[in-house]
């Protein structure tokens, strides 16, 4: 398999982002910046632009700005990155996070709220059956393609793009988070600037409307997963808060989610100091949700004090299938 899978065997990009982890000055402990290049990237990967994605109101309209699925900051930790990259077949020192796949636009408030992991971008049903009940090689991500890929008129012809959904993990804080979208009839008004009337935007407020439920998004399921994962590790307890009324299905997703990262990550470097050195290219440290500094918001305990258990889903399938195999 070539140098960077993530890149070059799944998307057969002639331009890729270098084949190395984000450099750790040694000096000064801080990270280097992202390539100047990278929003010129993520644009043209993103079936809306530089607009957020989420809302899809233009950036003339309201501001957008580039967030990272898996966190910069997750590249300090060596031994779990390490880990993902052998089970994702690529060489020691090659998982770059600063990449197209890694990053997509998304309004400011959202963009904190997603940092700190109160809203994940959730993997379709049939995108975790690609993972788990069939058989898929996960080292090859481009294997994951063949009829994930979504279809319309409205997207380029020949862009690579997954359904997620926006789910609202940490329900203290989302519950009362609200904001505007733009109304898909309305996208071309918007694209060329004209004053949008009234009925264009529509307000979300939770539980949040089936619409934000298929999100169509170029970032590659990999990085999503190991979001999801890392969110769950570090802040074991918002699960148990989520309503007791949420579809066992969508909570099933979750899980499953947390037993790949489990296996990719190998447990590796979840013992970890709450805080680390502040990197500047971002305005949160790498655990924004440190009991210590926000309160009542995280009752759980801290991955260091984690129960040592399996994560066991609510249900199985009713069929043997991989999902069964992963699971023992």
């Amino acid at each position: 398999m070539p140098r960077l899978a993530i890149e070059r065997y799944a998307y057969g990009d002639d331009e890729q982002t270098p084949s190395r982890r984000i450099v750790i000055n040694k000096q000064s402990n801080s990270l280097e910046s992202a390539p100047p290049s990278l929003l010129g990237d993520v644009k043209d990967a993103s079936c809306y632009g530089d607009r957020c994605a989420v809302s899809r109101i233009s950036k003339e309209s309201a501001a957008s700005e580039n967030s990272h699925v898996v966190a910069r900051k997750l590249t300090r930790l060596d031994g779990m990155m390490s880990e993902i990259e052998k089970h994702w077949h690529l060489g020691d020192g090659e998982l770059n996070l600063d990449s197209r796949y890694n990053c997509f636009f998304v309004n400011p408030l959202l963009h904190r709220l997603f940092e700190k992991g109160h809203w994940l971008l959730l993997p379709s049903e049939n995108m975790i059956d690609a993972y788990l009940n069939t058989d898929v090689d996960l080292s090859s991500p481009s294997s994951l393609w063949e009829g994930l890929q979504l279809t319309g008129t409205q997207y380029p012809e020949g862009r690579k793009l997954y359904s997620y959904e926006f789910f609202p993990l940490n329900y203290r804080v989302m519950k009362s988070v609200g904001f505007l979208t733009l109304n898909p009839d309305f996208f071309n008004m918007d694209e060329s600037h004209e004053l949008l009337p009234d009925v264009a935007l529509e307000k979300e407020a939770y539980p949040y409307s089936d619409q934000l439920r298929n999100i169509p998004l170029h970032i590659h399921p990999h990085f999503a997963i190991v979001k999801i994962g890392w969110t769950l590790c570090t802040n074991p307890g918002w699960v148990a808060l989520l309503p007791e009324d949420l579809s066992p299905e969508r909570k099933l997703r979750l899980e499953f989610c947390k037993i790949l990262f489990d296996r990719w990550s190998n447990q590796a470097d979840l013992d970890i100091p709450l805080e680390i050195d502040h990197d500047p290219n971002t305005d949160d440290l790498l655990l924004a949700t440190d009991p210590r500094t926000h309160g009542p918001e995280q009752e759980s305990p801290g991955p260091r004090n984690r129960p040592q258990t399996p994560v066991t889903p609510t249900r199985r399938p009713s069929k043997r299938s991989r999902r069964d195999d992963m699971l023992g």
